[in-house]
């Protein structure tokens, strides 16, 4: 294979380079662009949308791991088109798939750390440590920020008569 030196571009399979034309690619027709990633056309002309799987999302697709949709024409500008549409509808399935399995798995985590029958001591002493850990690292974010001042009066009680 003959070296194209450091400017090289990779072409998709079945591009050619378009010498006329600085930069511009084809698929072997006339004025044809090379295809966007993931638009494929088939050896009959029609095109189609082919996406890898991501990996968190696979066990929702029953193990598939690319998915292929006919993008129902053999005519490029019409291709593009529908490929740019059915990818933007492809990745937003993906974020709701993701959204979904997210709120299951926080679900799952309440309903498993929700079942506690008896708490011993060192559960009791750890929650305690952990409250306060919480509790001073509040405080302290408040005093950082300015805001500490301003709580003092609230938290302390009012005062009581004759003891001036």
């Amino acid at each position: 294979m003959k070296s194209m030196g450091s400017n090289a571009k990779f072409l998709h399979k079945g591009a050619t380079h378009n010498p006329t034309v600085d930069s511009v690619f084809s698929t072997g027709e006339p004025d044809m662009p090379a295809l966007p990633t993931g638009m494929v056309r088939n050896a009959n002309g029609r095109y189609y949308l082919r996406r890898r799987i991501p990996q968190d999302l696979i066990t929702s697709y029953q193990d598939r791991r690319e998915i292929q949709i006919s993008l129902k024409t053999s005519n490029y500008r019409d291709a593009y088109e529908r490929f740019r549409l059915e990818d933007a509808r492809l990745v937003g399935e993906w974020n709701l798939k993701r959204k979904r399995l997210a709120e299951f798995q926080a679900a799952r985590h309440i309903e498993v750390s929700s079942v506690i029958n008896a708490l011993t001591s060192e559960d009791i002493e750890r929650i305690c440590r952990h409250f306060k850990t919480v509790s001073l690292a509040g405080d302290e974010q408040r005093r950082e920020d300015g805001n500490y001042d301003c709580l003092l009066p609230q938290t302390l009680p009012p005062p009581t008569p004759g003891l001036q």
